[in-house]
């Protein structure tokens, strides 16, 4: 079953798959039974030319995931086209590390050369960084909320829902970063 064969697709005004599709078209892509852990065979049995294991996945993968990596793409997008960001970051190359306290999803932002060149989901923490690490703690919907621009990041950290670890001019670096791409006040 491709994505052709979806509900969804060919419908004006429809760009994804639901999850009911992509629930579907795991449960016909695999002869066992799908499970928040990972694959289960049916009865044990292997079939010919097809290997699965019974594994737990290091992370299991959700609309959510991408919808909040997409978030970060386009905020990507936002601060690289915009001139005054440019200025603001010049000679300031960070590694921006969000963890998402609920779900355990990280990703690295990586500041170098005027622009947010990298933006890359994390398996592990990186503080080898040291004093070039800015480190972004709060529940994934917070993090998604603030890179939308629909949460304020300083009013989030006065709610206290975000932890920010880092040197207190990042700090001040990153308020006035938010001001001039969500144009806040």
């Amino acid at each position: 079953m491709s994505y052709s064969n979806c509900k969804s697709a060919g419908k004006p005004g429809t760009n994804r798959t639901t999850q009911a599709e992509i629930s579907n078209l795991l449960r016909l892509s695999y002869p066992g039974r799908v499970t928040a852990w990972g694959l289960e065979t049916t009865g044990g049995q292997q079939q010919p030319g097809k290997q699965f294991y019974k594994r737990r996945p290091e992370r299991v993968w959700t609309l959510n995931d991408l919808d909040y990596e997409e978030t970060l793409r386009n905020f990507q997008h936002l601060f690289n086209d915009n001139p005054k960001v440019r200025k603001l970051v010049k000679d300031w190359e960070r590694t921006i590390l969000l963890s998402a306290t609920d779900t355990g999803s990280k990703y690295s932002l990586l500041v170098k050369g005027e622009k947010l060149a990298e933006v890359r989901k994390t398996l592990r923490m990186h503080e080898d960084d040291g004093d070039r690490l800015v480190h972004l703690q709060a529940e994934e919907s917070v993090l998604r909320q603030i890179f939308s621009g629909k949460y304020n990041p300083a009013t989030a950290l006065l709610d206290g829902a975000l932890a920010i670890f880092s040197e207190e001019r990042d700090k001040v670096k990153l308020e006035a970063l938010a001001m001039v791409i969500w144009r806040l006040e």
